[in-house]
């Protein structure tokens, strides 16, 4: 009978993709601006004061709802500001949803994207059928390169009649 022999050799670790891109607070450190955390209370910022959380509930949920979380420090995004500029808003944006199509801490990609072109971004939620059968989309451009992504003066938010400021 032969015995086993045992590989010496190490596994062989996935490799980790290197984030580019960190969320200002993910960044510096300052987790308590969205989650609740026991860093000391009472930080403020230009735009508003932070008040880190105390006790009372979970640490590490959010200090507000989702949908109104990103919306504090990123007001330009919010659905208030789109309606005081009568601009339509994106699906995900007007339900506060940031997260389908930006990483919360870290990306490897450009505004924190989870993919890095937007046709694979944007075709998660706008299937290929109808919108890659039209003769403008089946040149297979980036979606950013015609539509915003947040807010526009039509439901299409195209930029040729508003471009949106990121």
């Amino acid at each position: 009978p032969q015995m086993a022999v045992k590989s010496t050799k190490a596994k062989k670790k996935p490799k980790q993709e290197v984030a580019s891109f960190d969320h200002g607070p993910f960044g510096s450190g300052q987790c308590h601006l969205c989650h609740r955390t026991a860093a000391p209370s009472g930080i403020k910022s230009e735009k508003k004061s932070f008040s880190s959380w105390s006790g009372g509930g979970a640490e590490g949920k959010l200090v507000s709802p989702l949908k109104d979380l990103c919306t504090e420090c990123h007001a330009n995004k919010s659905v208030k500001s789109a309606y005081a500029r009568d601009l339509w808003v994106h699906g995900p944006v007007s339900d506060g949803l940031c997260t389908v199509c930006h990483g919360p801490h870290q990306s490897r990609f450009k505004y924190m994207l989870l993919e890095e072109k937007t046709t694979d971004l944007c075709g998660r939620c706008h299937g290929k059928g109808f919108i890659a059968e039209t003769e403008d989309h089946k040149q297979g451009q980036e979606c950013t390169s015609c539509h915003n992504a947040h807010t526009g003066k039509d439901r299409f938010l195209l930029k040729k009649d508003f471009n949106e400021v990121y």
